[in-house]
C-alpha cells in the first residue's frame, strides 16, 4: 500500500526544496502531493508576493487574517 503525503504550502519558495528532500528521504513507498493553497492573511501588501486575491476571493467564514488563513488551512486538510 502506498502512502500519500500531502504537503499544503503557501509562499514556500525558500523552504520547499528542503521540505521535499526530507520527505523523499523517508524509506516508505509513497507519493508526494504538493498543493499551493494561496489563502491571504491580509489584503494589503504585507510581503514580497503580489496580491492577486481581493475581497471577492475570500471564502465565507475565513477572513483575510492570520486566524482566517489558519482556519482555511485546517478545513482544507481535514
Amino acid at each position: 500500500m502506498k502512502l500519500s503525503v500531502l504537503i499544503p504550502v503557501y509562499n514556500e519558495v525558500r523552504t520547499i526544496d528542503e521540505i521535499l528532500r526530507l520527505v523523499a528521504a523517508e524509506k516508505t513507498d509513497k507519493e508526494i502531493i504538493v498543493v499551493e493553497t494561496g489563502y491571504p492573511f491580509t489584503l494589503t501588501g504585507a510581503d514580497t508576493a503580489n496580491n492577486l486575491l481581493g475581497e471577492d476571493a475570500l471564502v465565507p467564514g475565513h477572513p483575510a487574517t492570520p486566524e482566517g488563513q489558519r482556519n482555511f488551512m485546517v478545513d482544507l486538510t481535514q
